[in-house]
């Protein structure tokens, strides 16, 4: 497989409050095709530039995807515990605007709830012959998930919304079978009429983490090396019920939840308590500022806005930022 797949790098330039976003690595047709389009991974620095004060120049390197070891020092939004990348939030966090308030979903009573745990997401199998490596044993978790809950459908619902196939080694493109990813409406209703919600790994963190920690519902999350930024706020069994990284255990944990049923609702509340007090537009916008503050001061040389850059720009000036309010999808005042 072409790792870059997994591992895709940008470099990231801010320059006299001017950001800039170029991929390399890449043909030229992947990087035209990566023109058209403001990267979605991206959308937490820039919304952090619209608030709070201007900021430095700086250049840093931004990781996407993937978990390969001994890797230049990044951004990312997800990581393993063997690599260095210093954690920003995902793109999951534009939307706690609308999480938070509760306009993308309707919370349902404890009572309502189907007392099944629900998972929803993407498996992105390579294709066979292909390296294997730690990306391969994520993705048969997921389906031996898939199995696990095919054989216990009255403790949970596994559904594969989308497949993505890699392709044969050498090749720029990915080919994505089945339906398109479920929007964050669709997601939240979901788990809010659930009383159980599995965060299961794929290639980086499980991506609907951040969401579900405002459905109400318990999370059963799987043991893995991948964390984001809050991972370590969180506890088990006070925020989450863990289980066995192969999924050993799975059904003997919702059977627990189900038998033990008040404190299943008492770790629910505390784990929508603890997001609604700690994870704010607010919050997430100062750790960006703080995290690219720190990074600017330690760079031992001037940042430079090459020609090479100006075709790249992701954000314009402060004065004129109004405009880029449609392509994000948040306003930026």
């Amino acid at each position: 497989m072409n790792e870059r797949h997994h591992d895709m790098f940008w470099t990231v330039l801010v320059k006299d409050g001017l950001a800039y976003a170029r991929p390399f690595g890449m043909s030229a047709a992947q990087m035209q095709k990566q023109k058209n389009e403001v990267p979605f991974w991206l959308l937490p620095l820039i919304k952090s530039m619209c608030y709070g004060p201007t900021w430095p120049d700086v250049e840093l390197i931004w990781r996407v995807g993937g978990r390969a070891a001994n890797t230049p020092l990044t951004l990312s939004w997800s990581k393993a515990y063997n690599q260095s990348d210093l954690l920003v939030p995902s793109a999951s966090s534009t939307s706690l605007s609308a999480l938070r308030s509760g306009a993308t979903f309707m919370h349902v009573p404890w009572a309502q709830r189907k007392p099944v745990a629900l998972w929803q997401g993407a498996s992105s199998m390579r294709a066979p012959g292909m390296p294997n490596g730690d990306t391969k044993r994520q993705h048969q978790t997921r389906g031996k998930l898939l199995s696990i809950c095919s054989n216990h459908t009255d403790l949970c619902d596994a559904q594969l919304p989308q497949h993505t196939v890699y392709t044969t080694p050498g090749a720029d493109s990915t080919n994505t079978s089945e339906t398109s990813p479920m929007s964050l409406a669709a997601v939240m209703r979901d788990a809010a009429s659930h009383k159980y919600a599995l965060l299961i790994d794929g290639s980086p963190a499980a991506t609907h983490t951040l969401p579900v920690l405002f459905s109400g519902s318990v999370l059963v999350r799987q043991m893995s090396p991948s964390v984001e930024f809050y991972y370590s706020a969180l506890q088990p069994y006070v925020h989450y019920m863990p289980v066995a990284p192969d999924l050993s255990d799975l059904p003997a944990v919702l059977r627990w939840l189900r038998a033990h049923d008040k404190e299943a609702q008492a770790m629910a509340a505390r784990t929508l308590a603890w997001a609604m007090a700690h994870v704010t537009e607010e919050a997430v916008g100062c750790h960006v500022a703080a995290l690219v503050h720190g990074l600017a001061q330690r760079i031992q040389w001037q940042p430079n806005a090459t020609e090479a850059y100006k075709e790249w720009r992701i954000a314009p000036d402060r004065a004129t930022r109004k405009q880029i309010n449609a392509d994000v999808g948040f306003m930026c005042m």
